[in-house]
């Protein structure tokens, strides 16, 4: 438990993408998942500062409680919206095992928070490697 006097920002970026790298999240459903994720965020009292996916992986910014384990926040959001989307009829949707996570630099999160909210715009194909994707070797 934290000392009441305790004062703690911890903000995490995450990425995850789809089973096999499959491209199985369309445009049309980004609030959808967006929305999800946020409310699986909240289950376990972490808040998403934001969200950005492309059609094979997801990312977010997540501000985490101090006691709370990022791995325990993880579980929640990929397998609370998974279950959550195989229900909705928008067809089959797997996460892959494991997530890349990077603590963020306060003096960037304004940047970081613009790049993940433009995920469809970043990850065109002209963008480059970006580090985080050897997650998807894992």
């Amino acid at each position: 438990m934290s000392h009441p006097r305790s004062r703690t920002n911890i903000v995490v970026h995450v990425v995850w993408t789809t089973r096999f790298r499959q491209p199985v999240v369309p445009t049309d459903v980004d609030a959808w998942l967006r929305e999800r994720v946020r409310t699986e965020a909240a289950k376990v009292s972490s808040e998403v500062l934001a969200v950005g996916n492309t059609s094979d992986h997801v990312h977010a910014v997540v501000k985490l409680r101090p006691t709370l384990a990022l791995s325990a926040v993880m579980q929640q959001i990929k397998g609370g919206s998974s279950h959550a989307w195989n229900r909705s009829g928008n067809g089959p949707l797997a996460w892959q095992d494991g997530y890349w996570a990077e603590s963020c630099n306060p003096l960037e999160l304004e940047a970081l928070l613009a790049y993940v909210n433009h995920q469809r715009v970043e990850h065109d194909d002209q963008s480059p490697f970006d580090a985080w994707q050897a997650i998807a070797d894992l």
